[in-house]
């Protein structure tokens, strides 16, 4: 017997379930919680760094926007670092890893758009990271940060690396 997805979501409305429903973009209020919740999970294993965070949401440069300033105030204050604007810490002579640096700070964050569905959201986070390697002097890592709502907070509940150079 042949069982596909129209009948089992046909099943699954006539018994008056909810099926799941696709990550939605963060609303502000759910945004500035989420963000928070990362940097407040993330503080710990920064202190003592030069931390700067990107002004822009977003993970791909040609999607970039602007974040609200108080978001920006208060993810900055949260990891105890500065809002800047990515492009002028993050500095590339040309497109080679070894020609790229950051200036006056030991990491960088870009926050992506945090999306939620029903209690749980996810968001992806850039990170640079200055080295000591001559040939690459600055490590990027691209993490997506999963968080669960409990009692009205949002917390971290698991990191995985999508990638890192």
């Amino acid at each position: 017997m042949r069982v596909d997805h129209i009948s089992i979501s046909a099943v699954v409305l006539v018994l008056g379930l909810a099926l799941p429903s696709s990550a939605q973009i963060a609303t502000e209020p759910q945004a500035a919680a989420i963000e928070g919740a990362v940097a407040a999970y993330l503080r710990p294993r920064e202190q003592g760094k030069a931390i700067a965070i990107d002004i822009r949401v977003g993970l791909n440069r040609n999607q970039m926007e602007a974040r609200p300033s108080v978001r920006n105030t208060a993810l900055a204050a949260a990891l105890g670092g500065s809002a800047v604007l990515g492009d002028t810490i993050y500095i590339c002579r040309t497109r080679r890893p070894s020609d790229c640096t950051l200036k006056n700070v030991q990491t960088l964050f870009a926050f992506g758009v945090p999306r939620v569905t029903g209690g749980s959201a996810t968001v992806d986070v850039r990170r640079f990271d200055l080295t000591t390697f001559r040939r690459q002097p600055v490590a990027r890592m691209e993490v997506r940060f999963t968080l669960s709502l409990q009692n009205g907070a949002w917390s971290v509940i698991r990191m995985e690396v999508m990638s890192q150079t």
